[in-house]
C-alpha cells in the first residue's frame, strides 16, 4: 500500500498542504508528531526538554514501524528531522510517494519567527539557525525525495494540484519502464499496458528526471 510522505524543514506547510492533500484524495491525514504527542501525552518540546532529541528520534522511528503496518492509505506529514535519521530513510520509501516541499529561508522566516513550539529554533539568531539547519539537511531531502515541490508564492491549492499530477505523472512513469522490461524478457505485457509512445512531453522529462527512483521502486 503506497501512502503519500510529506517531508520538509519545519515551517514548510507540511501540515497545512497534507490536510488539504487528504481531502483531495478523499484520504486520512495524519502527523507522526501528533502522533507522538498522543502517546507521549506531552508536547515535542517536553519530551526535549525531559528526555532529550535521541530519545525523540528513536520515537520517530518507532511511529514509522507502526505507520507501516497500517492497512488504511494515509497522506503523512513527517517532522522536519526524522528524515536525517538514517535508519528512517528506507523506512520513508516503503511507506510510499515522499514528497519533499521546498520553501526559501526567506519564506520559512516569515513563517517561524512568532512560532515559541520548535525546540531546535529556540534562543539565538532565526536565520542563521535555519540557514544552518537547511545546510545540513537539505541534501537528505532531495535524495530521499521521490518529488520537490517548491512552494514560495504558491497557494495551497496550487501546491496540492502539482502534488497529484507529479505522483500521477510517476506512476505512470513506472508502469512504462516496468512493462517494457517485461517486454524486452520476452514477457507480453497486458493490451491495457500504457507505452512508451503513448506518454506526454512532461511524462517522458519526468521519467529522465527521476530515472533512480524509478529503478528503485521496480
Amino acid at each position: 500500500m503506497k501512502h503519500v510522505i510529506l517531508i520538509g524543514f519545519m515551517g514548510a506547510g507540511k501540515t497545512s498542504v497534507g490536510k488539504r492533500l487528504a481531502s483531495h484524495l478523499q484520504l486520512k491525514f495524519t502527523d507522526t508528531d501528533d502522533l507522538i504527542v498522543q502517546e507521549q501525552n506531552m508536547p515535542v518540546s517536553q519530551i526535549f526538554e525531559q528526555y532529550g532529541e535521541p530519545y525523540f528520534r528513536e520515537l520517530e522511528t518507532k511511529m514509522l514501524r507502526k505507520l507501516l503496518l497500517s492497512k488504511r492509505r494515509m497522506v503523512i506529514s513527517v517532522g522536519g528531522g526524522l528524515p536525517m535519521t538514517e535508519k528512517n530513510q528506507p523506512l520513508l520509501k516503503e511507506l510510499g510517494r515522499v514528497v519533499y516541499l521546498q520553501a526559501s529561508v526567506e519564506t520559512l522566516m516569515e513563517r517561524l519567527k512568532r512560532d515559541t513550539s520548535r525546540p531546535l529554533l529556540q534562543g539565538g539568531d532565526l536565520r542563521r539557525k535555519i540557514t544552518e539547519l537547511m545546510s545540513a539537511r537539505e541534501s537528505t531531502y532531495k535524495k530521499v525525495a521521490d518529488i520537490c515541490i517548491h512552494t514560495d508564492e504558491k497557494t495551497f491549492s496550487e501546491i496540492v494540484l502539482e502534488i497529484c499530477e507529479k505522483i500521477s505523472c510517476l506512476s505512470t512513469c513506472i508502469s512504462v519502464v516496468f512493462f517494457s522490461s517485461l517486454n524486452n524478457i520476452g514477457i507480453k505485457a497486458p493490451n491495457s499496458a500504457p507505452k512508451i509512445a503513448e506518454t506526454t512531453a512532461s511524462t517522458k522529462s519526468y521519467t529522465k528526471a527521476y530515472h533512480v527512483n524509478i529503478k528503485e521502486e521496480i
